[in-house]
């Protein structure tokens, strides 16, 4: 009996202590297919996505969306961000408006393309309704 309450108490922690460390949209609310960061103090989330663009070398280009919790631009969303990498020797990654009239980037805030591999990891920075915000990202 002792070692079916010890092993109910181990569960009990090991899935309190498997949680994440901040709540996201689940992917299926990403409704850009990207990957979703919440941001700080209820103001949103961040939803990154990442295309390949073809060449030599291949290159990467990010956009961020700042999104509701239904998934919905937010009425306060910036309009401009800083990226800064955890890889050594790289400059930051700077996000200006999308231009253009492609509607799959409307209301987007979009890097230049830049040569990365594996995981984009870094600190995202940017105002969002007039609050400086710093989010830790990362990108498959």
């Amino acid at each position: 009996m002792r070692f079916v309450a010890r092993a109910a108490c181990l569960a009990v922690v090991a899935l309190v202590g498997c949680g994440q460390s901040e709540p996201v949209l689940p992917q299926s609310k990403a409704p850009h297919g990207g990957t979703v960061v919440a941001l700080p103090d209820g103001l949103g989330n961040a939803e990154f996505v990442r295309e390949e663009v073809p060449g030599t070398p291949p290159q990467t280009k990010l956009f961020i969306y700042f999104i509701d919790s239904d998934g919905k631009p937010i009425a306060a969303a910036p309009t401009d961000a800083t990226l800064k990498l955890k890889e050594r020797r790289t400059t930051p990654v700077s996000f200006k408006p999308t231009s253009g009239a492609d509607p799959a980037t409307a209301g987007a805030l979009a890097s230049a393309p830049f040569a990365i591999n594996g995981d984009i990891a870094g600190e995202l920075t940017a105002t969002v309704g007039g609050k400086p915000v710093t989010v830790s990202v990362n990108v498959r």
